[in-house]
């Protein structure tokens, strides 16, 4: 089962949801890991949350953010964090710019996730 998929309006990254017991579970799976309901449906995740906490990665002369990103389905994604500058703060609104697929070649072993520093009014 994929976990992202690509919109118009941009890449999203998916979940499978139960509509017996409502609960969503990431990465998607076949089965609902609450109930084990059988009946489970494809469904994007809130684009935007909020950044629970990072560490500060540093190779040569760059510096990287990674951090784990809290959704408003419960669910907690480990992703890049881009758009501070110097650093980010916990809490901080955040929205998904890009998800990289599986596949690309990823020798630095990043998260395949990366969320951006929302513009100031943007998170509900």
């Amino acid at each position: 089962m994929p976990y992202s998929r690509t919109f118009a309006e941009g890449d999203c990254v998916l979940c499978t949801h139960c509509p017996s017991c409502g609960f969503s579970n990431f990465p998607p799976s076949h089965v609902c890991a609450k109930c084990l309901s059988l009946d489970v449906q494809a469904k994007p995740l809130s684009r935007q949350g909020a950044l629970y906490s990072y560490t500060t990665l540093r190779r040569g002369d760059k510096t990287l953010f990674v951090g784990t990103v809290d959704l408003p389905e419960q669910i907690r994604l480990l992703a890049i964090i881009e758009g501070f500058d110097p650093a980010p703060t916990c809490g901080a609104a955040v929205e998904l710019s890009r998800v990289r697929p599986l596949n690309e070649v990823n020798s630095e072993r990043e998260p395949p996730f990366v969320f951006r520093r929302l513009a100031k009014g943007g998170m509900a």
